[in-house]
């Protein structure tokens, strides 16, 4: 053994034994075991940060927290951006740091939009609690509260069951005599009189009005507020309709009493309502029914040559250009 391997130790001498006959020994006791130590990890590399970075650090020690947009127009509006287009990019590449930095944890996020140079307290902070709002359609409903028409009682308080959809139906008395959109066509002497009447009602509607368009009500495309006729002969309007079931409604453009007893508004299979028809077209239909226009050569030939006329002057042009154009 080396010297080394004797640091640390040292020698006892102890004698036992009677009179001249003693024996002398050296008992060597070192020193006590220590278990070694586990290597301890090296310190963590700091990582590299640029300007934008540090800017970004001290605008947020010196807030504390505040908004993540609120802190990145800061540090974008004290570069000067020469226009808005580059200012933008610039706040989507200083969001690019900031997520990084979230990452180093050298920031944290408070809530969603906030961000905060200290860790919150879990136990302080409380989640916002958000209620994913729902579109409102039809097919999603599959129950409704029973529509709140007059039954001829005055009972307008009483409780009301929930139906499905499909047995939904209105519960006003139907009419002694309803009514239809058939006009009767009457002989009088102010027959033109009513007939240019129609024709100017016809002529003052306004063209291609803005229209809401739902849902097909047999072979005809609904739309908001069109008028219908109900099983009972009351007339009603159309607020939408999907997969043959139409919401009906008493208040033209409005959804009035939703879930109480005075709820005003209902669904009806498409089968069961009515599409009432305009009482002035009817009228000036009726004039052509069964007729049919005679056939004129004459008028064939003047088609003809009003097509071969060129455009007048300033217009857009029409059809095939004149033959002294082809070369």
């Amino acid at each position: 053994m080396n010297a080394e391997a004797f640091d640390g130790l040292r020698a006892v001498s102890t004698s036992h034994g009677v009179g001249k006959g003693m024996i002398y020994s050296n008992i060597i006791i070192g020193p006590e075991y220590q278990s070694p130590k586990p290597p301890q990890p090296p310190p963590p590399a700091q990582p590299w940060l640029r300007p934008c970075d540090h800017q970004l650090l001290e605008h947020l020690r010196e807030a504390g927290s505040c908004p993540v947009w609120s802190l990145l127009n800061v540090v974008a509006n004290e570069q000067g951006a020469r226009d808005r287009t580059a200012g933008r990019l610039f706040r989507l590449q200083l969001w690019d740091r900031l997520k990084r930095l979230r990452g180093f944890g050298l920031l944290f996020m408070q809530g969603r939009n906030w961000i905060s140079a200290s860790k919150p307290d879990p136990a302080a902070w409380r989640p916002v609690v958000r209620r994913r709002r729902r579109r409102p359609s039809v097919v999603g409903s599959r129950e409704f509260r029973a529509v709140s028409a007059g039954n001829g009682s005055g009972q307008q308080g009483a409780p009301c069951a929930t139906h499905e959809v499909h047995r939904q139906r209105v519960s006003e008395p139907s009419a002694p005599c309803p009514p239809t959109n058939e006009i009767e066509k009457t002989v009088s002497g102010n027959e033109p009189q009513r007939i240019s009447e129609a024709a100017r009602q016809l002529a003052s509607r306004v063209r291609r009005p803005k229209r809401r368009w739902s849902g097909w009500i047999g072979d005809v495309r609904s739309h908001r507020d069109m008028p219908i006729l109900l099983p009972n002969g009351r007339q009603a309007w159309v607020f939408g309709a999907q997969r043959n079931k139409v919401v009906v409604t008493y208040d033209k453009g409005r959804l009035l009493g939703t879930l109480t007893p005075q709820q005003r508004w209902f669904v009806l299979p498409a089968s069961n309502v009515q599409i009432v028809k305009n009482e002035h077209a009817v009228i000036l239909g009726k004039r052509k029914a069964g007729t049919k226009e005679v056939f004129s050569l004459r008028k064939q030939e003047a088609a003809r040559a009003n097509g071969r006329q060129p455009p007048r002057a300033g217009s857009r042009g029409r059809g095939r250009p004149p033959l002294a154009q082809h070369g």
